[in-house]
């Protein structure tokens, strides 16, 4: 329709060919927003229950930690060789574009810590920085200002740990300290507006590499291993009276799997069953205790990053039995 506008304009008046460019500039910022919405709206409309592969990570990775703060995912440090030397590196998703983009790096280079988002930043909590060994370390990032700032370190050494926000509190849960065979039973309470920490009562059972989910007023911790292996346990910590309950067991015991909050709703993603990556994917129903079993993921996987924007799931990076790092991206549309 433009061209034929242009044809009969040929000759005419510098008012007809404003008119025309003015027609042009409209069309053509009609698809660039048409563009940038077609992913958003294909999944917030047209396909529940569905995965999809979107733009893989620059990098191929396991072992970060990340969270989604103000609608982006982060996804930080890692590893990407097997070297035992993590990155410090720091990518960042934006579903509403597709795309990824690099921001400043950590302080720390690390892996196998917890991400959590906190009053509009992006906390990295623990970890290792080689093979071995745990840290205390807790280092904070604003997007607004692409900064790092250092937070009161843990109270002692963690690593493999969950990590979960409620009501303008970060809780740390479980792990390892970096001596073979110590899973933690610990709970530790960082306040932001004292940076100060406090340890809460003990979870029931020690354990690592758990999912920590808060929902409900609550904070479920989930899954996760210790020696006896891998653990289908659910337990739950109300901090109003500081104690333990027990909910319903996962159906799929396993370690090292994602998991996120969306609509009030709990899912376990993934994980590794006896050393083998499973792409299950589980949703918990807190206020029925009761699990169903929803799609599969396309890519079985372990050890990787997860986090929750725009009514989508999204899975980053990991590692399986024949990948030990990878780059995919792949969200769901929950029904």
């Amino acid at each position: 329709m433009i061209r034929r506008i242009d044809v009969v304009m040929q000759g005419k008046s510098s008012d007809y060919l404003t008119y025309s460019l003015k027609w042009k500039w409209v069309f053509a910022v009609c698809l660039f927003v048409a563009g940038s919405i077609t992913f958003s709206n294909a999944f917030a409309q047209d396909l529940p229950d569905t995965w999809q592969e979107l733009a893989p990570s620059p990098i191929a990775f396991n072992g970060s930690a990340s969270a989604v703060v103000n609608g982006i995912l982060y996804v930080a440090g890692g590893g990407v060789a097997n070297n035992c030397t993590p990155i410090s590196t720091v990518r960042a998703y934006n579903p509403a574009t597709d795309s990824w983009t690099d921001v400043a790096p950590m302080p720390t280079a690390r892996w196998n810590g917890a991400g959590a988002e906190l009053n509009g930043l992006f906390y990295v909590i623990g970890g290792q920085t080689g093979c071995g060994g745990a840290v205390t370390t807790v280092e904070a990032y604003d997007p607004s200002t692409n900064t790092w700032t250092e937070k009161a370190p843990l109270p002692s050494l963690v690593d493999s740990e969950g990590a979960a926000t409620l009501d303008g509190v970060l809780y740390v849960v479980g792990g390892e300290n970096g001596s073979p065979g110590v899973y933690l039973n610990s709970i530790e309470a960082y306040d932001p507006t004292t940076n100060t920490w406090s340890a809460k009562t003990s979870m029931p059972t020690g354990r690592s590499n758990l999912v920590v989910v808060a929902a409900h007023g609550k904070l479920f911790a989930i899954g996760g291993g210790n020696a006896s292996g891998a653990l289908s346990v659910n337990e739950v910590y109300d901090p109003e009276e500081d104690s333990w309950s027990t909910g319903a067991s996962m159906p799929t015991a396993r370690i090292q799997a994602g998991g996120v909050k969306l609509d009030g709703n709990i899912y376990v993603l993934g994980g590794n069953v006896s050393g083998n990556a499973t792409s299950v994917n589980e949703m918990y129903e807190p206020e029925e205790d009761e699990w169903s079993t929803d799609t599969s993921m396309p890519t079985s996987r372990f050890s990787f990053a997860v986090g929750a924007a725009h009514g989508l799931l999204f899975a980053v990076g990991g590692t399986n039995n024949s990948t030990p790092y990878l780059d995919v991206n792949e969200a769901f549309k929950p029904h």
